[in-house]
């Protein structure tokens, strides 16, 4: 790495000693200043996740400096969302499969609020998009599926009400569309696995991991309530018993322990993880749209039973839709049937 060098000026008239050549031209304290400056914020580029602060305050014979490194963002939640490498969400179409990436690599895929934002929206909108069957969310990379909510904006959080419900707002509208979405959403799961990164994962309808995932729910360990609606979700696919277990201790649960507990639906090696699961999300998209949603929907009841009339209503709509003419058309010739979602 190249470095700015400058040479040490005291700021006080430069005067040239007997016998020895005289000092170079004084520069102003501006521009000595700003250099020191860009030595220190080339520097930081090599410290994940913090940032220099230069504080030089100059007198006429002696300048003081104190440098510090903190965290990015502690004064503002503003400076976390909008600082390059605070991460995004993607979405890339494949036929009739959407794949939505979480992307902040440098923090292994953590979320912050703003991209909590981004991903319900995302998900709302190809959730209204008749053209997309299924959605397969998955992280950047194969290092972390989303290693949790960035706890770096946790402070910024509290530091007033209307910050706090803000928050509030946006986690509970990520959930709420993960809730209420028709489309199906599978999570394809490398690596870490942990906290609201989790939760997701809960939430999605089907869950395929590598068998170097690792999961946990580290609450306990943050001094952090953990939301009923997501225990629910924890509960319905774990047991009570595991559901205390993760939560009462925080521990990181290994890939086949996952799977015996039921938070993943199988297991793959790393190498293979995205084929098989474009092969699965590939076999969803070609079943009738309106069945699958019926489906989705039957399921939905069984854990809560107010949603009981609707979906019996979808389940009734399928027996005279196009699709189930289309079905059967299909199967007395002998073809693949071609479903237009009607």
């Amino acid at each position: 790495m190249s470095e700015i060098r400058t040479p040490e000026y005291p700021f006080s008239a430069n005067k040239a000693v007997p016998g020895e050549q005289p000092l170079p031209r004084r520069p102003s304290f501006r521009r000595w200043w700003l250099r020191r400056w860009l030595v220190a914020r080339r520097a930081s580029r090599t410290f994940l996740g913090l940032d220099w602060l230069l504080l030089s305050l100059g007198r006429k014979h002696d300048v003081i400096f104190i440098f510090t490194m903190t965290r990015r963002q502690q004064d503002s939640e503003k400076l976390v969302n909008d600082a390059p490498g605070a991460g995004t969400v993607h979405v890339e179409s494949d036929d009739a499969i959407a794949w939505v990436t979480i992307s902040n690599p440098a923090r292994r895929n953590a979320l912050s609020i703003s991209m909590m934002g981004m991903l319900a929206e995302s998900l709302r909108r190809l959730d209204a998009d008749p053209d997309v069957r299924v959605i397969v969310v998955r992280g950047d990379g194969t290092d972390a599926f989303a290693a949790g909510a960035d706890i770096t904006e946790f402070e910024a959080q509290q530091t007033s009400a209307e910050a706090r419900q803000s928050a509030d707002r946006t986690v509970a509208g990520l959930f709420d569309i993960l809730a209420t979405s028709a489309t199906p959403v599978v999570a394809m799961i490398h690596g870490y696995c942990l906290g609201a990164g989790m939760a997701i994962a809960l939430a999605a309808d089907i869950r395929i991991a590598d068998d170097d995932s690792r999961f946990a729910i580290p609450a306990a360990r943050l001094g952090i309530g953990y939301p009923l609606s997501l225990t629910h979700a924890l509960v319905s696919a774990a047991g009570s018993g595991m559901a205390a277990e993760i939560l009462f201790t925080g521990r990181m649960l290994a890939a086949g322990e996952a799977l015996s507990a039921g938070l993943v639906n199988r297991l793959l090696p790393s190498h293979a993880l995205e084929a098989a699961t474009r092969d699965l999300a590939g076999s969803i998209a070609a079943n009738a749209p309106l069945s699958v949603h019926a489906a989705k929907a039957a399921i939905r009841a069984v854990a809560d039973p107010a949603r009981r009339e609707a979906a019996e209503a979808l389940v009734a709509a399928c027996a005279v839709s196009a699709d189930a003419r289309e079905g059967q058309r299909a199967f007395s010739e002998k073809r693949r049937p071609r479903f237009a979602g009607a």
